[in-house]
């Protein structure tokens, strides 16, 4: 009830353009996750035998490459299928 008023409250101001990309991309993201994690686990060390310096680096990079691969996946999956779903709903060719 409570994030719902919020956003209510909220509905007429102006998204800062970075969330307005992460929301764009987050369904890549959710769906990506769990492969990259996956294949994260398979090659890492026993976790607390890395320095932290290096964990850190290497979350950033995960991060870094799940954004990456959920911008593309938008871009060249989930925008073409959008647009053709409307042309298909709108009945043109």
């Amino acid at each position: 009830m409570i994030t719902f008023a919020a956003g209510m409250a909220l509905r007429h101001r102006k998204v800062p353009q970075a969330l307005a990309w992460l929301g764009l991309i987050s369904y890549s993201v959710y769906m990506l996750h769990p492969l990259l994690l996956e294949g994260v686990e398979r090659f890492r060390p026993e976790p607390l035998a890395v320095p932290l310096s290096l964990r850190l680096a290497a979350l950033a990079g995960v991060v870094g490459l799940l954004l990456g691969l959920s911008a593309a996946t938008w871009r060249f999956v989930e925008a073409p299928a959008q647009r053709l779903g409307k042309r298909l709903i709108s009945g043109d060719d």
